[in-house]
């Protein structure tokens, strides 16, 4: 009966040392045969061309926590001084003109102003009539226009006709604001209207047996 075939394993295993033989006198033949090679040819490194600088090295000492920060002091600025400035002319201020009166005019309306304080002004006018007025003055009449808004109030007076004498005059247009009227009516809405009221002094009166009696003035209105 043969004898049973040895496995590939076994067969590697008794054939490994004589592999191993054999490669490792490949191995230093090859490598006599390159030291013989190389020592028939002159190979020559080159030599530094001097001594190599050492590296530098920087040490940075670290600050203590407690030292303050460096801080650089700049030098004082030099300062400029400047020549103070021209002062500006004051600019004048022109005041605006005061707006001129309205011309007389007619007006149309329905129902004309009514003279409400007839008496009042009346005492007004007696009061400031001038003791020191020429007896030549007689009786003396002033026309006035006067402009009556839809208020019945006087905004406007313009002396129309003179008396001849000033303080008459003067009188009259000083008296003149303090009328108070029911204003006049167009379609029955109150409108402004121009006026003409007539103011009569008659210089006081004295007789036998009768005290001397204060001047009497009369008042008349109509429309422009």
């Amino acid at each position: 009966m043969a004898a049973p075939r040895p496995s590939a394993s076994a067969r590697f295993r008794a054939a490994y040392p004589r592999v191993l033989a054999v490669g490792a006198g490949i191995s230093v033949a090859a490598h006599a045969g390159l030291v013989i090679v190389a020592s028939g040819v002159g190979v020559r490194l080159p030599e530094p061309s001097g001594a190599l600088a050492a590296p530098r090295v920087v040490m940075l000492a670290p600050a203590p926590l407690d030292a303050p920060p460096a801080v650089q002091i700049a030098p004082p600025a030099t300062p400029v001084v400047r020549p103070p400035a021209p002062e500006a002319e004051p600019v004048p201020v022109r005041e605006a003109p005061e707006p001129e009166a309205p011309e007389p005019m007619y007006i149309p309306h329905d129902v004309p102003p009514r003279l409400m304080n007839l008496d009042q002004v009346l005492s007004a006018l007696r009061d400031g009539y001038p003791e020191d007025l020429p007896e030549e003055a007689g009786e003396s009449v002033v026309i006035l226009w006067l402009f009556v808004d839809g208020a019945g109030r006087i905004t406007h007076v313009r002396l129309r006709q003179s008396s001849g004498y000033q303080p008459l005059d003067q009188l009259a247009q000083d008296v003149a604001p303090m009328m108070a009227y029911r204003p006049a009516l167009h379609l029955d809405e109150p409108i402004g209207v121009w006026v003409q009221q007539q103011i009569r002094f008659e210089p006081p009166t004295s007789g036998a047996g009768q005290s001397e009696q204060p001047p009497r003035v009369t008042g008349a209105g109509s429309g422009v």
